[in-house]
């Protein structure tokens, strides 16, 4: 493959299958995300997070945050097993806060629309929609200094915040994408987008908060509007929770790590509704 498989894991460009410790019946749409009474161990066996109660839909949008959000991440894309019901998308991207790996030297269009092969008509389009996002993330230099032919490995050549701009205009470009054939698959057409949620693990840590304001506004985009299958876009954010600000773009917060003693069901995580800043909008908190 032109990618490391690392790089496939880290981005997720392969599909998520739902995973449970005790089942994946529970009611809900598979597209939807649904946790019930789940516990996360570490590897180490510690228990970082006790009776987990979560329910996502679709076009929902969800900021993670404090000690144990990494491991959220992990059980929902399917590297960690979790005891509980676990109903985890089929269809999720994800976007990791270190960039992706090549094997080998390519040219920013490759790297940008892995694992997509495009045919020359396809590749204008791409260069068109993929510098219109890199501009709107004030990245586009990168483009007007590099070219598109150029071959490069990109993580010697960029800093951490440049790559984190690609990577982030390579998913929404993803996203949006209604059809080509992919890497190492029959040259008849695939089918479009079939993303129903988006992950994003900390991958705005190398920018300014201007800029990362501007990535969320898009992420609002995303979530606002149906994708080529008529269905909207879900959103998860995994973060360090030191720009409280991010949290008015999203719907809800987990707030993980709580002190369990303080809270009368001992448990240690926080889901807060976001206030919208409407007339008569009432915040619900729950508190566990």
């Amino acid at each position: 493959d032109l990618l490391l498989v690392i790089g496939e894991i880290q981005t997720g460009t392969g599909t998520t299958q739902p995973r449970s410790a005790d089942s994946v019946t529970d009611g809900h749409s598979q597209e939807d995300i649904s946790l019930t009474n789940v516990n996360i161990v570490v590897p180490d066996g510690t228990q970082l997070i006790t009776g987990l109660e979560l329910r996502l839909r679709p076009g929902e949008r969800l900021m993670v945050t404090g000690n144990g959000k990494s491991s959220v991440f992990r059980v929902l894309t399917g590297v960690w097993h979790a005891r509980g019901v676990v109903n985890a998308p089929r269809d999720s991207l994800s976007v990791p806060q270190q960039p992706l790996v090549t094997s080998t030297p390519v040219d920013l269009l490759t790297y940008l629309s892995y694992p997509l092969e495009l045919n020359r008509r396809e590749q204008t389009n791409a260069r068109t929609e993929l510098e219109k996002l890199l501009e709107g993330f004030g990245a586009d230099y990168v483009i007007k200094r590099e070219g598109w032919i150029v071959c490069r490995h990109w993580v010697d050549v960029l800093s951490l915040g440049e790559l984190q701009c690609l990577a982030l205009a390579r998913a929404f470009f993803l996203l949006s994408y209604n059809g080509s054939r992919l890497t190492g698959t029959t040259t008849e057409p695939s089918a479009p987008s079939q993303y129903s949620w988006l992950f994003l693990d900390d991958c705005t840590s190398a920018l300014t908060a201007e800029v990362e304001a501007k990535v969320y506004r898009q992420v609002e985009e995303v979530t606002a509007t149906d994708n080529v299958r008529g269905h909207k876009v879900g959103v998860v954010s995994f973060g360090s929770g030191e720009r409280e600000s991010l949290s008015g773009f999203h719907d809800r917060v987990l707030r993980l790590g709580i002190d369990s003693m303080a809270i009368e069901r001992h448990c240690n995580w926080q889901l807060e509704a976001v206030p919208q800043h409407v007339p008569g909008h009432t915040s619900l908190n729950e508190q566990h």
